[in-house]
C-alpha cells in the first residue's frame, strides 16, 4: 500500500509491481536492449494504478523515452496496441503537458537497465484537464480518496503553471474546451464556481511579469492574449 505523497516535495510512493501496469512495465524492461541506459517517463493513469489501486484500469500505459525509441522493441515483444488488450502506447515527449517544474517532483525507480520515471499526482491530474472525460474525473476521485488531495488551492497553483493551455492564440478550440473542463472540474470536484481569468490566468501572468519584466512592460499585452 502506498504512503501519502507530499504535495510540496518530490513524490515517494510504494508502487505495486503486481498490478496490471506493473507487470506490463516489467515486460517492457525485459524487451528493451540492455546496451542502452533507458530513461522512460510513465504518465496517464498507470502511475495512479501502481501507487493507489490495482483495480484502477485503463486500456494502455502511456509513456515516452528520453533515451531512444522503444517502439521497435515493444513491437517485437508484442506489447503494443493490436497485439494485446492492455498495451503500451509509446508517445512523443510533447504528449505529456504538465505544470512547469514537474520534473522536480518525480519519483523514479530503476529496473535493471531502465529508469522508470513517474510524475507526481498533481502533475498527472493537471495533465488531464485538457480532456476530462469520466475516467479522468475518476482519477481525481481516486487520488482524493487515497491522499485527501488535491485541494482547491493546490489545483489552482498547478494550473497557473500551465498557462499556455488557456491561450486561444495557440489553439482556440482547445483553449475553449480547457476552460469548460476546468469549470466542470470545479463544480463537480470542489463544489463551487471558478473565475478562471481572476483566479488562474491574471495571477499567473502577473507572476511571470514580476519575474521576467521588472519594469512592468508588456503586462497589458500578456493579459490581452489570455
Amino acid at each position: 500500500m502506498s504512503t501519502e505523497p507530499s504535495w510540496t516535495q518530490p513524490w515517494k510512493p510504494q508502487l505495486n509491481w503486481k498490478s496490471p501496469a506493473g507487470q506490463l512495465l516489467e515486460k517492457m524492461v525485459q524487451a528493451l536492449p540492455a546496451d542502452n541506459p533507458w530513461r522512460v517517463v510513465v504518465f496517464g493513469s498507470a502511475p495512479l494504478q501502481l501507487a493507489y489501486d490495482a483495480a484502477f484500469l485503463s486500456a494502455d500505459v502511456d509513456l515516452f523515452s528520453y533515451t531512444g525509441d522503444p517502439a521497435p522493441y515493444l513491437e517485437e515483444a508484442r506489447l503494443l496496441e493490436g497485439d494485446r488488450a492492455f498495451y503500451i502506447d509509446p508517445l512523443q515527449r510533447t504528449a505529456f503537458v504538465a505544470p512547469d517544474g514537474w520534473e522536480g517532483r518525480i519519483f523514479s525507480e530503476e529496473k535493471a537497465h531502465v529508469t522508470l520515471v513517474f510524475p507526481h499526482p498533481i502533475d498527472l491530474l493537471s495533465s488531464k484537464v485538457q480532456r476530462m472525460d469520466r475516467k479522468d474525473f475518476r482519477a481525481f476521485e481516486l487520488v482524493r480518496r487515497a491522499t485527501g488531495h488535491p485541494t482547491d488551492e493546490e489545483m489552482i497553483w498547478a494550473l497557473r503553471l500551465m498557462l499556455n493551455i488557456f491561450r486561444p492564440s495557440f489553439d482556440e478550440e482547445n483553449a475553449s474546451n480547457v476552460r469548460e473542463n476546468v469549470k466542470h472540474l470545479w463544480r463537480e470536484f470542489f463544489n463551487r464556481e471558478i473565475d478562471i481569468p481572476a483566479e488562474i490566468i491574471r495571477p499567473a501572468v502577473l507572476a511571470k511579469n514580476a519575474a521576467y519584466r521588472p519594469s512592468g512592460e508588456g503586462t497589458k499585452n500578456l493579459l490581452s492574449d489570455l
